[in-house]
């Protein structure tokens, strides 16, 4: 089950606003879904989506075998330049950043999620087994 977390604060899934679905072949998970935020309280830092249908890999090998391609967050309380996410080595984990412009990118952009916000994910991880 879908999560979307905070490093400090609460972020609430939408109890009927989410849907998803996976297909895996070999190690390799292709996902994809869509998640709604309904309550929030006080959220910052490190952004997280748990609950992947399979674990990663632990030593992923650069950006090939994380990478995910994260649809984007809709209604956002302030604007990012570009949102992606990005599997954790050996965790059923999506890390979520913004970009900050062409040489730097942010890991902490809990606290632009509000009650309106929408996640669309779509991407690949290579599994464990």
């Amino acid at each position: 089950t879908a999560a979307i977390t905070a490093a400090s604060g609460t972020i609430t899934v939408h109890g009927t606003n989410k849907i998803g679905s996976y297909i895996k072949i070999g190690q390799t998970v292709h996902i994809q879904g869509a998640i709604g935020v309904s309550a929030i309280s006080s959220p910052s830092g490190a952004l997280n989506i748990t609950g992947l249908p399979f674990t990663p890999h632990n030593s992923l090998t650069g950006d090939a075998d994380r990478a995910f391609l994260a649809g984007g967050i809709a209604e956002p309380s302030a604007q990012t330049l570009g949102v992606f996410g990005r599997i954790v080595d050996g965790a059923a984990v999506i890390n979520w950043r913004g970009g900050m412009g062409e040489t730097s990118e942010d890991s902490s952009i809990a606290d632009v999620i509000d009650t309106s916000s929408q996640f669309y994910i779509s991407g690949s991880y290579r599994a464990a087994t």
